[in-house]
């Protein structure tokens, strides 16, 4: 997690493309470029070192950058990312993604539902979760999924800081913890 320092200058970076990319009317194209951008980040470590190198030029980096996502961003997000190159700040690229891809949800009133099952949801439980979901946040949902075996049964899920347990895991958990309080008192 970033500090308040970082926190500020992603968020301001964030901003400024997002009132951008909507005057433009490419908002869309430029919440893929964030998610493809904030994925690769995540999923390749060697793609990170490279962009914290301090041996590293600005120039080499916005040549790799250009080399990686040219055939695949919008004009805005790759102007855009060569910008932050240039700043200095390629460190915090995968912040600024986050705070668009946020920026962008909330705009459009989209909420991120996040559900745990012990098992792969079907096409048509998926379905009446996300309508479920609709119908309690009187929102747009996006839902992510994650298998998690360790539950047993039922579900966990979560949206805007809210937690709902209907794993089996828990309920077990619960009963026994109930076991192990003895109500039996002596008293004859």
């Amino acid at each position: 997690m970033f500090s308040v320092k970082y926190l500020k200058i992603t968020s301001r970076y964030a901003k400024a493309l997002f009132d951008l990319a909507l005057e433009l009317n490419v908002s869309p194209l430029v919440m893929n470029d964030m998610e493809l951008l904030l994925k690769v980040c995540k999923e390749n470590t060697e793609f990170v070192s490279m962009l914290h190198s301090p041996i590293i030029t600005s120039v080499k980096k916005s040549q790799v950058l250009e080399a990686i996502f040219a055939k695949h961003f919008n004009e805005l997000s790759l102007k855009f990312v060569h910008l932050v190159v240039r700043k200095r700040r390629e460190m915090l690229i995968d912040g600024i993604s986050e705070q668009f891809i946020q920026l962008y949800r909330a705009f459009n009133g989209i909420k991120t539902v996040e559900l745990k099952t012990a098992t792969p949801l079907s096409k048509t439980e998926r379905e009446q979760f996300v309508e479920l979901f609709k119908e309690i946040t009187q929102s747009k949902i996006e839902l992510e999924e994650e298998v998690s075996p360790k539950l047993i049964g039922g579900f966990i899920y979560s949206y805007d800081n809210k937690l709902f347990d209907a794993s089996v895991r828990t309920r077990l958990k619960s009963l026994k913890e109930e076991f192990n309080i003895n109500i039996y008192q002596k008293g004859f």
